[in-house]
């Protein structure tokens, strides 16, 4: 795979874990890899037409490498309503949880509405290694969405401790502590995150990749 990768002089990741890791598993020099932070437009949404739980729940969002699993058993150790939008193979078999309802395949606009439309949003994550989740951050900072992620190497370079809260991937009581402010404070942490969309709107706007590509093609 090394000798594959021979002739490429700059290869562009959106973690700086990412960067150590593929330099060490390709065995290539760290100096060719550059880290940029996911960059993309604000994400479009759109009301659903049925609001679920009468709009007093927390939301996630996603397939890759999410922990689902102790999501639920928050729920089912709280009794707060949890909304699942992801694909069926990255759901566990406790769909007959009461309160946690599952939507599968759902489209973009209508994703987002759902998450917009809850007390915040948890982006659960398996491992503290994991590389997963930076898109679904962005998207939800740039709509001004109060969030929860598990602190993990992938999102590290994204977290900002005066927008998301984090919690310890895998601790079961550390996401309940957490989950439960976030579903309890919503209303206050929603207009921290509104006031943080400035901010965001510029932190992750598509010109930084035009100038990362015009800096290595200077370097090219």
């Amino acid at each position: 795979m090394r000798n594959c990768f021979a002739s490429i002089r700059k290869f562009t990741v959106f973690s700086r874990h990412e960067a150590l890791l593929y330099s060490d598993f390709f065995s290539l020099a760290e100096d060719r890899f550059d880290f940029t932070l996911w960059t993309q437009s604000v994400p479009d949404w759109v009301t659903p037409e049925e609001i679920p739980f009468d709009g007093r729940y927390l939301c996630a969002v996603g397939g890759e490498d999410r922990d689902y699993e102790l999501l639920v058993r928050f729920s089912d150790a709280t009794g707060i309503p949890v909304l699942i939008i992801g694909r069926p193979n990255g759901i566990p078999d406790l769909i007959n949880s009461p309160n946690v309802r599952f939507l599968f395949n759902q489209p973009f606009g209508l994703t987002w509405g759902y998450v917009k439309h809850s007390r915040g949003m948890v982006l659960p994550l398996k491992s503290n290694l994991s590389r997963c989740g930076q898109i679904t951050l962005v998207s939800a900072a740039m709509l001004g969405i109060p969030t929860l992620a598990a602190d993990t190497a992938g999102l590290r370079d994204y977290l900002d401790d005066d927008l998301q809260m984090k919690y310890e991937p895998g601790n079961l009581e550390d996401l309940v502590s957490k989950a439960r402010t976030l579903y309890d404070c919503s209303e206050e942490l929603t207009k921290v995150a509104l006031g943080r969309q400035t901010h965001c709107l510029a932190r992750y706007d598509r010109r930084h990749w035009t100038q990362t590509i015009e800096q290595q093609l200077a370097q090219a």
